[in-house]
């Protein structure tokens, strides 16, 4: 019997251990909480369903089933919305740096011009003065 629920948490441990794949626990903490949790769950319901002739069985299909379900849940209900948030930072970021830019652009355009006009205002004045005989040369 202490066999049995030996074999049963370590086969269940290993098992919920491949189910989370090959990401760390920090990239998937709901897939991997979702699956320790349903391989317990599932083992426990498993040896009970199993009946006393088949508890080691039992147990290791509803660790089976309950890591691979607990894994699921856990990365739909927490670990795919925290990556949609991450990737929506993201693109506001993306967003914030292009328009930082486009505004800098904006602005040595804007420089540029004002150059382009002190100079055009430089050349007239000069004009004015030769006409008017105020250059010595």
């Amino acid at each position: 019997m202490k066999t049995a629920k030996t074999l049963m948490l370590g086969s269940g441990l290993l098992l919920a251990g491949l189910l989370t794949g090959c990401e760390t626990v920090s990239e998937n903490p709901g897939a991997t909480t979702g699956a320790v949790l349903g391989t317990a769950a599932g083992a426990a319901a498993g040896y009970a369903i199993g009946g006393p002739n088949h508890r080691t069985e039992g147990a290791l299909i509803g660790a089976g089933a309950g890591a691979l379900g607990g894994g699921v849940i856990g990365h739909e209900a927490y670990d795919k919305p925290q990556k949609q948030k991450v990737q929506q930072q993201q693109q506001m970021t993306d967003q914030q740096r292009t328009y930082e830019q486009q505004m800098q652009q904006q602005q040595l355009q804007l420089q540029q011009q004002q150059q382009q006009l002190q100079l055009q205002q430089q050349q007239l004045d000069d004009q004015k003065k030769k006409k008017a005989g105020g250059y010595d040369y």
